[in-house]
């Protein structure tokens, strides 16, 4: 991994039973390292947490008075004039921004394993995908209105196309991680 510890630091908690899913906080990482840089965000202090459903039902109806389990909260701790978006493709990042804390990313595998079945796609890209939605809202994106909805799922996959080549979801699990 890439990651300098002197510009950046990425704190990851799994709250999620390791009986129940084994987590590869490494690659987990390393991944959000990635989506970061593809952002142009430098030294930074980035919070993710991996949860249950009960866990985040209670941040979901303390902080925005909704009784029930969500599968991704972010609380940003920056406020930008504008979203952070990816530059266009093969364009060298030219103005990093260096933010102090972007903020916390809360993620319930609960939440994560149902979407999954629902969508037939495997756990790990879920996972990845949800790390890409957070990070979205951490940098100033939304999704209320219709129009920041289009510029937000462009972002997503704009991440996704820039970064498969480098980031594998199927590491997100340590071997024998989905019991």
């Amino acid at each position: 991994m890439d990651e300098d510890p002197k510009t950046s630091t990425i704190h990851i908690e799994n709250k999620y039973p390791e009986s129940k899913l084994q987590l590869n906080i490494e690659a987990i990482r390393s991944a959000a390292w990635h989506i970061c840089q593809l952002l142009g965000v430098d030294r930074y202090d980035l919070s993710i947490t991996f949860c249950d459903d009960t866990f985040i039902q209670q941040l979901n109806r303390q902080y925005r008075s909704k009784d029930k389990p969500t599968d991704v909260l972010s609380f940003p701790q920056e406020e930008w004039s504008s979203a952070i978006s990816i530059e266009q493709p093969n364009t060298p990042l030219e103005n990093s921004i260096n933010a102090k804390s972007l903020g916390d990313l809360v993620i319930s595998i609960d939440s994560a394993l149902k979407n999954a079945k629902n969508i037939s796609q495997p756990i790990q890209e879920e996972i990845y995908f949800l790390m890409i939605h957070g990070l979205l809202h951490l940098c100033g994106h939304d999704h209320l209105e219709k129009e920041e909805e289009s510029v937000m799922i462009h972002q997503q996959k704009q991440i996704l196309n820039r970064l498969n080549p480098v980031i594998k979801p199927s590491d997100f699990l340590s071997p024998g991680g989905n019991r």
